[in-house]
């Protein structure tokens, strides 16, 4: 469920889905909603386990899960609907783009020819 109390189904990828345990989860929904407290006290426990040392939430994971996905050329408005949002001007507020995609961006123009 979402803010706005509509389901959002998002498709889990080969390697989330190695990461389950072998339950035949594929069309069928694989996590419970929690509240924000419980899922960030499990979302610190999965960060201690991997050996992750900062503060995450899951607000920060959102952050996360949409910084990689535009910087890796996703369309904004399929990680608009991954992300659940209406607008898509709420998505661009999550589209934080790296120091590398500014300087590839950049490079482009060292192959345009002069003039």
């Amino acid at each position: 469920m979402h803010k706005s109390n509509e389901q959002i189904d998002i498709p889990l990828n080969d390697r989330a889905l190695a990461l389950l345990p072998n339950c035949g989860f594929r069309e069928d929904n694989v996590f419970s909603v929690y509240s924000n407290q419980p899922l960030n006290r499990y979302l610190k426990d999965a960060a201690s386990l991997a050996g992750i040392n900062k503060p995450i939430s899951f607000h920060c994971s959102r952050h996360t899960f949409a910084t990689l996905l535009l910087n890796r050329e996703i369309p904004i408005e399929a990680v608009s609907k991954l992300l659940g949002h209406k607008d898509i001007k709420t998505t661009q507020i999550y589209a934080k783009i790296l120091p590398k995609t500014k300087l590839n961006a950049v490079r482009v123009l060292d192959s345009l020819k002069n003039g």
